[in-house]
């Protein structure tokens, strides 16, 4: 190597090593936003999927009263049909349902009435008339989508065969859904508008889409990517492709339903999920452009005055050693910080503990004196007893909640002895504790099967007691409890599954649902609002959580624990 080409050399590898640091940082930056795309329509597409199951459902099950209804020979009889109608109002994606006889003639008697002629309509040419046979989960068909003849709307129909006792078709029951209100689903839901969010049946007919539902309603992406090589390879993902149906680029997260054969997609067009990646892209190419100029020009300067080189070298060497002597001691001194934090996490939850325990002590006076004043003065003043009563409860309540607290911070700060369980003795063993709160609240107790786990037996315990205790305490006023615990194992985690049919947990408390002291009812007998963040508490000691499934049918928590 000659002296006068040494520097420039040494500024291309230089340059060559920035433009390689500088590809690696971009591709990691462009695979972090690929991935978070992916997440963002998965998800997505998930709540759409449970939005749209629910209500293809509900409709089923309408249908499956029709049915009942027509067997029976009432499906003229005022009061019934009212009866269906009412019903039929908590669905407001029905726009009507109907009974077509055997020879493919939809009767005139629709509900709620469509103004046919009396000798009603023939619907031969439609699908959903010559279906033999429901879903093979026993739900009912989605036929192919049309324009209605009589409502001029864009229209699903979901339908039924009427079969006799030797299973021959006698007719049809259907349910005309509006495929708009699914579109005004999907357009609350849609993340761009680039890349859309739709529901198309398998054989690639869109049923639902925004935007753009009016155009592309009823038209066909069977030859699409998506169907033919995404979907055939797996009933949930995530693709990246072109798009049949506009032409965009984008990430598509996708779900086929488990009882329908429809595909739930949400998309985001690349445009919006790598416009912050390309801009930072675009920047920092920029400013390696600029570096990479500055480099080699201090290169070729340093060739022409080599002894300033040195003494540049000499400098550059003393920088470095500045700041590897900053980066040191900030290093000592995050060290020391991060030390420091430990000690006082500690110290603040055994303090916690201790002042839980102290809280209690003034409290047992407070509470016995207050029995002690109500029986000395029983029947002298109402006003006196009823104040003295709301003291006594106040104190049985906040020592509760003392004791609660007390073993919310203990779980807060312990970790896991973890040895072999068997759920199903554990869970015995909790039902004959629980057993008179069970038979006070005439509750059923349901145990499926559940898996051996390896945890720490006291928690889990603990975990499943708060959750049956959550189950009789927030029972439904008007129906008998039931409570289902059951489990099941996969390569990655434990889960146990406590249900009930209880009132359902409602979507304002659901935020901070978890959150210690958060309370679903204020006015709750026995509630303490740690019991969900306890189970919160022991689950993330484990390395899991808790989720939560509610509707007004009732509540599931699934707490999660992963194996190894």
């Amino acid at each position: 190597m000659t002296i006068g080409f040494r520097a420039r050399r040494i500024s291309g590898i230089l340059i060559l090593s920035l433009m390689l640091a500088l590809w690696l940082q971009l591709w990691a930056a462009y695979r972090s936003e690929v991935e978070h795309a992916g997440l963002l329509v998965e998800s997505m597409v998930h709540a759409i999927a449970q939005q749209i199951t629910g209500s293809l459902d509900g409709v089923d099950q309408i249908l499956v009263g029709m049915t009942d209804l027509v067997h029976s020979g009432q499906w003229d009889n005022p009061e019934q049909r009212e009866r269906l109608h009412s019903r039929m109002r908590a669905f407001p994606e029905i726009l009507y349902v109907a009974v077509v006889d055997g020879n493919g003639r939809m009767r005139a008697n629709t509900l709620p009435s469509i103004d046919l002629p009396p000798e009603g309509l023939d619907v031969t040419h439609r699908d959903y008339v010559t279906i033999l046979d429901t879903m093979p989960g026993g739900k009912a068909r989605v036929g192919l989508p049309i324009i209605g003849r009589q409502t001029g709307e864009r229209t699903i129909p979901l339908s039924r065969p009427l079969l006799d006792g030797e299973g021959r078709r006698q007719g049809t029951v259907v349910a005309m859904v509006s495929a708009d209100h699914y579109a005004d689903i999907l357009s609350s839901n849609v993340l761009d508008a680039e890349g859309a969010s739709a529901i198309i049946r398998l054989d690639g007919l869109f049923l639902a889409r925004s935007p753009a539902q009016a155009e592309k309603f009823g038209t066909s992406i069977a030859g699409s990517e998506l169907l033919t090589q995404w979907v055939t390879n797996a009933p949930v993902g995530v693709a990246q492709l072109v798009a049949k149906a506009d032409g965009n680029r984008k990430f598509i997260g996708y779900r086929v339903l488990a009882d329908y054969p429809l595909v739930m997609t949400s998309g985001l067009s690349e445009n919006k999920a790598l416009k912050s990646w390309r801009s930072m892209m675009a920047t920092e190419l920029a400013a390696a452009l600029v570096l990479s100029i500055l480099i080699f020009q201090w290169g070729w300067q340093t060739d022409r005055r080599e002894a300033e080189l040195l003494d540049h070298q000499l400098e550059l060497e003393a920088k470095v050693q500045e700041r590897t002597s900053l980066l040191s001691a900030a290093t000592q001194l995050a060290e020391a910080r991060a030390a420091r934090i430990s000690a006082i996490n500690t110290t603040l939850s055994g303090l916690a503990q201790v002042a839980a325990h102290q809280l209690q002590e003034p409290l047992r006076p407070i509470v016995s004196f207050t029995q002690l004043a109500r029986r000395s003065l029983a029947g002298s003043n109402p006003v006196v007893d009823q104040h003295l009563s709301y003291v006594e409860t106040a104190g049985f309540k906040l020592k509760a909640i003392l004791v609660a607290f007390q073993g919310y911070t203990e779980l807060l700060g312990g970790t896991p002895q973890r040895r072999d369980i068997d759920l199903s003795g554990l869970v015995a063993h909790l039902t004959a504790s629980l057993a008179d709160q069970l038979a006070g609240a005439h509750a059923e107790l349901h145990v499926g099967a559940l898996p051996h786990i390896t945890a720490d037996v006291n928690m889990i315990e603990v975990a499943l007691r708060e959750l049956v205790t959550n189950s009789i305490t927030f029972r439904h006023p008007d129906r008998p409890l039931r409570i289902d615990i059951s489990g099941s194992i996969d390569a990655e985690c434990w889960r146990i599954v406590v249900a009930d049919n209880g009132i359902g947990v409602s979507d304002s408390i659901r935020p901070r649902l978890f959150e210690a002291f958060a309370r679903h009812h204020k006015d709750a007998s026995g509630a303490t609002g740690l019991g969900l963040a306890t189970c919160q508490a022991i689950a993330e000691a484990h390395g899991g959580g808790v989720t939560l499934e509610s509707s007004t049918a009732g509540s599931a928590f699934t707490l999660t624990l992963p194996r190894g």
